[in-house]
């Protein structure tokens, strides 16, 4: 049987600390690479509110996002009866005689980016409060206004899905307060 030397016994000790420095390096590095992405994850709100002042209603549907990094808006779709159509909020609501008391609009369109802090008002109306076309009972939000519309069918859903800087991807939903990852 062969003696070990000294000198072997410091090799080996080496490698065995050299192997496990390497691996606590691949640990430390997947740590702050799931630390960066988390301090620019975006988080996207879509909502709806309303105002009254004497006799003129005020309704809005914003989106905004609050989270600590831009979102990158890549599909805007509104789902209706089980259907799924490419159209923002104002191209939907154009459709019905809303568009006829709109005051402001500003579209959401894929490529369009929503920093952090910040949001954006997509639909604005002001009208007398008699009017018959009120715009959270055409749109199902994630707090109650009710169930369905007027003609007793469902209201849509907004459906925004985006991508932060990293390139993980959500959806949010008007009907959801908390947006969902996509894998």
């Amino acid at each position: 049987m062969k003696k070990i030397s000294a000198d072997r016994i410091v090799s080996v000790s080496a490698i065995i600390v050299s192997i496990f420095t390497l691996l606590m390096i691949f640990y430390q590095t997947s740590l702050t690479r799931r630390h960066q992405r988390a301090s620019v994850m975006p988080s996207l709100e879509i909502g709806y509110s309303t105002k009254k002042k004497n006799d003129r209603l005020n309704e809005s549907i914003w989106v905004s996002n609050k989270g600590l990094g831009p979102a990158f808006l890549e599909k805007i779709s509104i789902i209706e009866d089980g259907q799924t159509l490419n159209m923002d909020p104002y191209e939907f609501l154009s459709k019905t005689p809303a568009r006829t008391e709109v005051t402001y609009f500003d579209k959401l369109y894929p490529g369009r980016i929503i920093p952090a802090n910040e949001g954006i008002t997509t639909f604005e109306k002001v009208t007398d409060s008699t009017s018959q076309i009120i715009i959270g009972n055409i749109f199902k939000f994630s707090f109650k206004t009710g169930q369905t519309t007027n003609d007793g069918s469902e209201r849509a859903l907004i459906e925004i899905i985006y991508k932060s800087v990293y390139g993980e991807k959500w959806k949010i939903r008007s009907d959801q307060s908390t947006p969902a990852k996509i894998d």
